[in-house]
C-alpha cells in the first residue's frame, strides 16, 4: 500500500457496511456476541444439555460407586463438586444462548433476567422458541447465516422427542389396559 503525499487523499481502510440487509455471519456456538435464530437456539441448547447431562450422569455414577469403602467420602465430595460444576456450566450456556436469541429479536440481553420470575419464565421460554428474529441487520449485528444440516437435525430432535414422549405416555398405558382386558376375556 503506497502512502500518498497529498494531504487531501482520504485514508484507505476496509469499511464494513453494517447497514446492508444481505450481510450474514456464521455464529460460533459459545460466543457471547451476535444473534442466533430459533432453530439454532434449539440445537445449541439440546446439544449442550445432552452432553452436560451425560457428564453429570457419569459424575453421579462415580458418586454412587465411591460412596462405599475406603475413600468414599472424598470420592463423594469430588463427584458432588463435579456435578455442581457441570450444572453451573449448563446454566451459563443457557444464559448465553438466551441472550443471543433475545438479540436476534432486537431486544437487550438483559431480558434474560425475566427467567427469574416464576410463571413468566415459561412464557419467556415460549417466546424464545417461537418469536421470529428481525429480518436483516439489527442493533446487535447482521443476521446469522443459514443453518447447516447438523443444526437442523439437532434442532428438530428435541421437538420430535418431546412429542413422541407425550404420545408414548398416552398410548402405552392405554395399550397395556387393552392387553389386560383382552387377557381377562
Amino acid at each position: 500500500m503506497a502512502i500518498s503525499k497529498d494531504p487531501f487523499t482520504p485514508p484507505s481502510a476496509n469499511v464494513i457496511n453494517s447497514g446492508d440487509d444481505n450481510d450474514t455471519y456464521q455464529p460460533a456456538m459459545f460466543s457471547i456476541q451476535g444473534r442466533i435464530g430459533r432453530l439454532r437456539y434449539l440445537a445449541y441448547t439440546t446439544l449442550t444439555n445432552f452432553v452436560l447431562s451425560i457428564l453429570a450422569a457419569v459424575a453421579i455414577g462415580a458418586l454412587a460407586a465411591g460412596s462405599g469403602g475406603d475413600g468414599g467420602a472424598a470420592m463423594g465430595l469430588f463427584s458432588g463438586g463435579l456435578v455442581a460444576i457441570v450444572y453451573i456450566v449448563m446454566l451459563a450456556a443457557m444464559i448465553i444462548f438466551a441472550k443471543r436469541r433475545f438479540n436476534d429479536t432486537n431486544r437487550s440481553g438483559w431480558f434474560v433476567l425475566t427467567f427469574l420470575v416464576p410463571i413468566l419464565n415459561f412464557f419467556v421460554a415460549l417466546y424464545l422458541v417461537f418469536a421470529p428474529g428481525t429480518d436483516g441487520a439489527n442493533d446487535f449485528g447482521p443476521k446469522p447465516a443459514p443453518n447447516p444440516l447438523w443444526v437442523t437435525i439437532v434442532g428438530l430432535l428435541l421437538p420430535v422427542l418431546f412429542i413422541g414422549g407425550i404420545l408414548a405416555a398416552i398410548t402405552l398405558p392405554a395399550y397395556q389396559e387393552y392387553l389386560n382386558r383382552a387377557a381377562g376375556m
